[in-house]
């Protein structure tokens, strides 16, 4: 594990990435906008807190294995995996394109930090699941996390995957489930009640903490919390906020996917740039 970072660093860094987020999106015009803002910070978070990992070396034995199950969250992960050194900045604004290696939803590229193909929701817990009893097999330390989100876990597949963590008691898995209360077609309770996901959790054998989303000292004590704990899979339910940190963008189920009109984007860029001066953050870094 990483030596935890100071939170004013780890603010700056989830801000660099929401504004790349949002210059990502908008060059592609398309993506998505709401899911991907807000979960910036568990990205940052784990990776800048939490993960083993060693930029450039795709033979680094020693390395945690973070996965993506909700793909539709690709553009953080990818502006954040770009700020944590396994790839440039540049590369960003070939979202979506043709010939890009950052596709809508991602495919594995081991060398630029994505350990997984995603699309179909579901699946990613499924391939950690797995991944996690080939190393406890092997004897390893290394540790898998998954990100995951609240509208996935309408998939059966996903509590497949629970009940097979459990039972082989893959103390060294970790899901994190991005609970922003949205999804596709509208608020999540609405589409498909979840209920009480960690009640759920743990009667499925999972250890489960709750965590504040964008609360990095938060995310720190309940993942410290979850680390020691022996024979059970664990999960970080992160109670996160869609679109946080834009005005027009937060909360709203709309801007799951939508894409705002150009008089919204300079609305958007407008705020963004008095957000990174508040958050210390110097845009000529910005690509």
């Amino acid at each position: 594990m990483l030596e935890p970072r100071p939170i004013n660093q780890l603010s700056q860094i989830s801000w660099r990435t929401r504004a790349y987020v949002l210059r990502m999106i908008r060059a592609a015009g398309s993506g998505h906008l709401a899911s991907s803002l807000g979960s910036s910070d568990i990205f940052t978070f784990f990776y800048q807190s939490v993960l083993n990992l060693q930029p450039g070396s795709t033979a680094f034995g020693e390395r945690d294995y973070f996965l993506l199950s909700a793909g539709h969250l690709c553009p953080a992960w990818y502006a954040t995996l770009a700020g944590r050194g396994f790839f440039a900045a540049q590369h960003l604004l070939s979202l979506r394109q043709f010939g890009s290696p950052l596709q809508g939803h991602p495919h594995r590229q081991v060398e630029l930090g994505v350990e997984n193909i995603a699309g179909p929701l579901g699946q990613g817990v499924s391939m950690a699941a797995g991944l996690a009893l080939a190393l406890q097999r092997a004897g390893s330390q290394q540790k898998v996390f998954v990100l995951s989100s609240d509208g996935e876990q309408q998939e059966g597949q996903v509590w497949e995957a629970y009940l097979f963590a459990a039972h082989y008691r893959l103390a060294n898995l970790m899901v994190i489930i991005d609970a922003n209360r949205i999804q596709q077609s509208g608020l999540v309770r609405q589409v498909m009640n979840l209920g009480d996901l960690a009640g759920k959790l743990q009667s499925f054998g999972f250890a489960v903490r709750e965590s504040d989303g964008h609360d990095f000292a938060d995310l720190q004590a309940k993942y410290n919390e979850l680390a020691g704990v022996d024979n059970q899979p664990k999960c970080l339910l992160c109670h996160t906020i869609p679109g946080k940190g834009i005005s027009l963008l937060e909360g709203d189920a709309h801007w799951h996917a939508a894409l705002p009109t150009d008089e919204q984007w300079d609305e958007i860029f407008a705020e963004l740039a008095d957000k990174l001066t508040a958050a210390g953050v110097d845009t000529k870094e910005l690509v």
